[in-house]
């Protein structure tokens, strides 16, 4: 099947359908779990990766015995199994309590992640706080580090680090709470400031850029973050106007991240759904008097 399908040649090693049909075949030809395991991993120069765990991910729903082996964090993996069969069922079980997306930004790397709290612990950005199972391994020829922590969720994670680590600081969670057990943090690197929020009141600026660096070179052209809560505010007072909120909307898929698109999106659905929903049906509109010739700005409408 990797002959046939050419999955050894550059241009197709990670091709998405390619690399399906693969991992869709593997359980079919040998529907042993750990030698179908073992010839995916062994089929050096593919996607081995990849193949490997879609095709563990068939077996392991269909197999009737437990792994040969020891499954790192088979504990988590049974929780979410459960926690997922619950909201299948129509339950809300709790989860881990991601922080805000509206206010929250990534690292401006993999490598700034990992960040020194005041209690002396070690917390992982977005993801909470964590504990040191290894101590940490010298990247070759560089100032970074790989070290191996067990999350707070549970996970197992070899992740990548400075040698010296910021100061953590809180992050900010849309209940404005804490989570159970431990502190959510990012490192100060990686703080989005945003003090400086007035309100663009000009028809054509849409305020979705955060707070700028002018000093320094700029790492990248898009923004150094969108302040996408005071663009929210801004459409919604002139959420009628189609223009603007087509504007808004281009504004933030051209210069936002897919998490900022997804929320600035879910925002503006939610906006344009109330604005539906409060709209005078048209049997309400005709009880009112010299409707029709009236601007929708006239003494008369307003007093209706």
């Amino acid at each position: 099947m990797v002959e046939q399908l050419g999955l050894r040649e550059p241009d197709q090693r990670g091709n998405g359908v390619l690399t399906a049909v693969a991992a869709a075949a593997l359980p079919w030809c040998d529907p042993s779990p750990e030698k179908a395991l073992q010839i995916a991993a062994n089929a050096i120069g593919t996607d081995t990766d990849t193949i490997a765990t879609m095709a563990g991910s068939i077996l392991g729903a269909t197999a009737d015995a437990e792994p040969p082996v020891d499954v790192m964090d088979a504990d988590l993996f049974r929780a979410e199994a459960a926690r997922l069969s619950e909201i299948a069922r129509g339950k809300q079980p709790k989860g881990h309590d991601y922080p805000d997306l509206l206010h929250w930004s990534a690292p401006k790397g993999r490598a700034y992640a990992l960040a020194r709290m005041d209690d002396g612990g070690l917390s992982v950005s977005g993801l909470g706080r964590a504990e040191e199972m290894d101590r940490p391994i010298q990247a070759p020829a560089n100032r970074f580090q790989w070290q191996w922590l067990r999350l707070e969720l549970g996970q197992s994670v070899l992740i990548k680090r400075c040698r010296e680590l910021n100061l953590a600081r809180a992050e900010r969670r849309p209940s404005g709470r804490s989570p159970d057990g431990g502190g959510m943090c990012e490192t100060d690197s990686s703080v989005r400031t945003q003090t400086d929020r007035s309100h663009t009141e000009g028809r054509n600026q849409i305020p979705v850029s955060g707070t700028r660096q002018e000093d320094g070179p700029r790492e990248s052209k898009r923004p150094k973050g969108l302040d996408l809560q005071s663009a929210l505010e801004y459409v919604a007072v002139r959420r009628s106007d189609d223009k603007i909120v087509g504007k808004a909307l281009r504004r933030v898929v051209n210069e936002g991240t897919l998490a900022e698109i997804a929320v600035f999106t879910a925002g503006l659905f939610e906006l344009l759904r109330q604005s539906e929903s409060t709209r005078p049906t048209v049997a309400h509109q005709s009880g009112h008097r010299g409707m029709e010739g009236h601007s929708p700005n006239s003494p008369s409408d307003r007093e209706s």
